[in-house]
C-alpha cells in the first residue's frame, strides 16, 4: 500500500501550517520510522540521514523526508513497512489533523497509550467509556 505514505506527508504538511498538530506529527513519524527501518536490509533513518539528511533544515523536516522517500523504496517494491494497527494510528493522526471525529482508538491504545493524551491536548473528547470514539469539542 501507497495511501499511508501520501497520508503521512499530508500530516507533515498540516504540522507545518500548525504547530498545535507538531508533537503528535513527530510521535507518529518516530513509530513509523522506527518500523520502516526494520522493512528491508540496509534501509534506516540513520544511514539516510548521513547520506541526504543534511539538505533539510531540521530533524522534523528530515524524518518526513524520509518517511517519503520509504515510499518509492518500499511500498513500490511491495514491502509493508507497517503493522495494521500503526496503519491503523496513520489513519487516525491524519483525521486529526484533519479536524474530523476518529473513532477504534480503544483498539490501538494499548500498544499506543499515548494517543489519547495528544488527542485531549488537541481538544478531543471520548464520546463512550471504552474510547471508542473521539470527537472535537
Amino acid at each position: 500500500m501507497t495511501s499511508e505514505y501520501d497520508m503521512l506527508m499530508s500530516i507533515y504538511y498540516r504540522a507545518l501550517e500548525n504547530s498545535k498538530l507538531r508533537p503528535i506529527a513527530e510521535w507518529l513519524f518516530d513509530i513509523c520510522i522506527e518500523q520502516a527501518n526494520n522493512a528491508k536490509k540496509g534501509w534506516n533513518y540513520e544511514i539516510w540521514k548521513s547520506r541526504r539528511g543534511e539538505i533539510y533544515t531540521d530533524d522534523f523536516e528530515r524524518k518526513a523526508h524520509f518517511l517519503d522517500e520509504c515510499h518509492c523504496v518500499l511500498a513500490h517494491h511491495g514491502i509493508n513497512a507497517f503493522d495494521v494497527e500503526t496503519y491503523n494510528l496513520i489513519d487516525i493522526v491524519f483525521d486529526v489533523v484533519n479536524g474530523r471525529d476518529v473513532c477504534q482508538v480503544n483498539k490501538i491504545q494499548k500498544r499506543f497509550p499515548k494517543l489519547p493524551e495528544f488527542l485531549k491536548s488537541l481538544g478531543y473528547k471520548p464520546l463512550d467509556k471504552k474510547g471508542w470514539m473521539w470527537s472535537k469539542s
